[in-house]
Parts: C-alpha cells; structure tokens; sequence
C-alpha cells in the first residue's frame, strides 16, 4: 500500500532530478530511494522516472502525480503543524459551561485577556444553571465548567473564588439607611428570591435556615436582571453573591454587608475525573487562575 512517505521520496526525486541527490535531502540510501520509488511505480502501473546513467526525468504521469502529491504533502505539513499547536495548547475551541451570572460579571475581562493573548482560539460559553453545567461536563458537551463545586466519582472540583453574598435592596429602602444587615432581618422584609436549582436559592435558603428564619419569598425570579428591576421598584429585599451585582443594571440599587452568617458562594472549576483537559482547555484554566494570583 502506498504511504506518504513513498510519496514524499518520489517528490524529492522529482525536486532534484536524482537519487542520489534526493537520498542525501532524505538522510537515507540510495538503494532506499530507488526500491521505493520502484514500490510506488509498481503499485500505480506505471512508470514515473525515465532513467538514463546520466538524467532521471519525470514521465507524463510522473508530473501529474507531482501535482497532485505536492498538494497533498502541503495540506498534511499543515494539518501535523496545526495538531502540533493544539496540543502544545496554542490552538483550539474551549467549550464552557458556567452560570448566567459568571457568564455575564466574571468571565467577560478575562476571555479578552485570553483571546488577545491565544487568538488561535474559539471559547464557547453556555450559559446554565448549575446542575446543568456539571451534567454538560458528565456528558461531553462541555470541556469544563466554572460554577458550584461538585463532588462526584465522575467529576473534580477546583476552587478558583470565593464569592461572599451582600443584601440588596432599593435605595430608598427603609433599611438602606443601616451600615449592615443580618439574614433574619431580611427575612422580616418581602423577599424577592430567585428560582429553585439556582446556586443562588440555594444558598440563601440554607442561610436562612442556618438563621433560624422562614422568609415570606413574594416573588420567585429566574433573571437576575429581573429580580434588580423588582427590588428597585421598592417590592422587597434580595440576598445575591457580589459578583452577579453587575448583572443589577438598575441604578436605584443599593448594598449592604451581610452576616449572621457570613456566606460565600464557592466557584470552581469543574472537570472530568477520569479524563483529562484537553490542552487548550487546560490553557484557559492556568488563565483564570492567573487571573485571580
């Protein structure tokens, strides 16, 4: 069967008009050079080389496999040197599955740094909750996610930030006037929550049972973009993580620290535990620790 490297001996061949000439470019025998050369002939039925003790000269055939076999050598020279730049990490597409909120507050300034410095690359962001980002990663539509921390047999956890929440509530709000706020205090106020699944909800329902407190939720907000328009209108009081603040595009918002207990929402990336990081997927992740050293 014919290979590349028969072609890549005949092409050699060819560029210089000898055998001798191509064994030296080829670091091998002559005897090695004219076998296969012969291999190849034998192969197509044809004859490439007319052979005098003086010159080699292409046939008519043996100039149209030199176009053909130039080409074909180009596209392969290329395609080992761009598979050379993916895994060296230079080159490839980063598939991503991270929270609304990270998509949206956190990621942005760092996939600019990122793409500046790899333009090589394509990152494909999905936008989901958090269960949805670990089942993406589980079943390979996702590289890797950056949300909640899991703790699977089939996936690993790597804390990148640690993302404390602040209360948050219009600013003519009563309580707008107090340096600080506690979850019990919130609690006693209408409380605009965010769906179920959310990282979110589930947070601010674990802080307030760690409060010993049952808020009255008046209105469930899957948008966080939402929920700020809600709460700036004066309907109620919310709990969210500082980095999703961004996404609060209302400038009749303000915020206040919140204890009793102090939370943070962790984010992490999250890979597969049996498979490794793709080289550019590992690239990205050194960028986004990079980011926060």
């Amino acid at each position: 069967m014919n290979s590349l490297r028969h072609l890549e001996v005949f092409c050699a061949v060819a560029r210089s008009r000898s055998f001798t000439r191509a064994a030296e470019e080829l670091h091998v025998s002559q005897p090695v050079v004219s076998r296969t050369v012969r291999e190849l002939e034998r192969s197509l039925g044809t004859d490439l080389f007319t052979r005098t003790t003086r010159s080699v000269s292409l046939t008519p055939q043996g100039e149209e496999l030199l176009d053909l076999a130039g080409d074909l050598l180009d596209r392969f020279e290329r395609t080992m040197d761009r598979f050379a730049a993916y895994c060296q990490g230079d080159y490839g597409r980063i598939v991503v599955a991270t929270l609304p909120s990270i998509a949206a507050g956190y990621l942005p300034p760092i996939l600019v740094e990122f793409l500046a410095d790899n333009p090589g690359m394509r990152v494909e962001i999905l936008d989901v909750t958090a269960t949805e980002a670990a089942r993406a990663v589980e079943s390979g539509a996702a590289d890797l996610a950056i949300g909640s921390p899991v703790s699977t047999p089939s996936l690993r956890s790597e804390v990148l930030v640690r993302d404390r929440f602040v209360a948050v509530l219009g600013e003519r709000h009563p309580l707008a006037g107090r340096r600080s706020l506690t979850w019990a205090t919130l609690a006693d106020e209408p409380f605009i929550a965010m769906s179920l699944g959310s990282s979110v909800r589930d947070l601010t329902d674990r802080a307030m049972a760690e409060a010993g407190v049952s808020p009255t939720n008046v209105v469930e907000a899957r948008n966080i973009a939402t929920a700020g328009g809600i709460i700036a209108a004066g309907l109620g009081v919310s709990a969210f993580p500082e980095l999703v603040l961004p996404l609060l595009v209302s400038s009749a918002i303000v915020t206040r620290p919140l204890r009793s207990p102090i939370v943070h929402r962790d984010i992490a990336v999250v890979a597969p535990t049996a498979v490794p990081l793709s080289p550019p997927a590992q690239r990205f992740v050194a960028a986004l620790q990079s980011h926060l050293a």
